[in-house]
């Protein structure tokens, strides 16, 4: 099944993209089975790997949304309604009819890695843990994540100011601490950590856009 996938993506991508398609996997820790909030915290630390090798990321990678997409139209993952003692199961290959030709992922639930993709994917096999920074991070959810919408920003000083949801503070944050090529501009939907800075004051970081569910 890998090798199908692989030949997929060799029409539109070239290798070192791929490695970078097998790479984020990594990220997950091991985990076959997670939910939303450890997948986008999977992707932005996977990001952060890719920033510091400065190499352009395949365009289904352009955001938490748009990778789990493509993982789900890839039949990489399923996702899992209903409850625990009732579960069904949501494959692309199932729901996909003549009506439906491109099913959508349900966003914040939770996934299953095929069982045949597991070991290829190291899903199985956990990676060393990764070196934490010794700032504060104030973490709402499992992954840390806030969300909210960009409210100014100065691209000339690379910083602006997002509107959190349900709070009345405009956050700060420094162009250089978003993720990707995320965009800035007043209005955009973004998500994000929070982080003390060496005065003590909170600010975003590791900004990622958000894709509609």
């Amino acid at each position: 099944m890998l090798g199908e996938i692989k030949d997929s993506l060799s029409f539109y991508y070239d290798e070192s993209e791929y490695q970078l398609f097998l790479k984020f996997f990594e990220y997950l820790d091991g985990a076959h089975k997670f939910d939303f909030s450890k997948f986008i915290g999977a992707y932005a630390d996977f990001m952060k790997f890719v920033a510091t090798r400065e190499v352009k990321i395949p365009d289904f990678m352009g955001s938490a949304e748009e990778l789990l997409q493509f993982l789900y139209d890839q039949n990489v993952l399923s996702y899992i309604e209903g409850t625990s003692d009732k579960p069904f199961i949501r494959w692309c290959f199932i729901e996909r009819s003549t009506s439906n030709i491109s099913p959508k992922v349900k966003t914040h639930s939770n996934y299953e890695i095929h069982y045949s993709l597991a070991s290829a994917l190291n899903t199985g096999k956990k990676i060393q843990p990764r070196r934490k920074t010794a700032t504060a991070v104030v973490a709402p959810t499992k992954a840390g994540f806030f969300e909210g919408n960009i409210k100014f920003y100065q691209s000339k000083q690379n910083y602006g100011f997002i509107v959190q949801d349900g709070m009345p503070l405009d956050m700060f944050f420094h162009g250089s601490r978003a993720l990707g090529n995320a965009n800035l501009s007043k209005g955009s939907r973004v998500r994000f950590r929070l982080e003390k800075d060496e005065n003590g004051r909170l600010m975003a970081v590791d900004i990622m856009n958000v894709k509609g569910d």
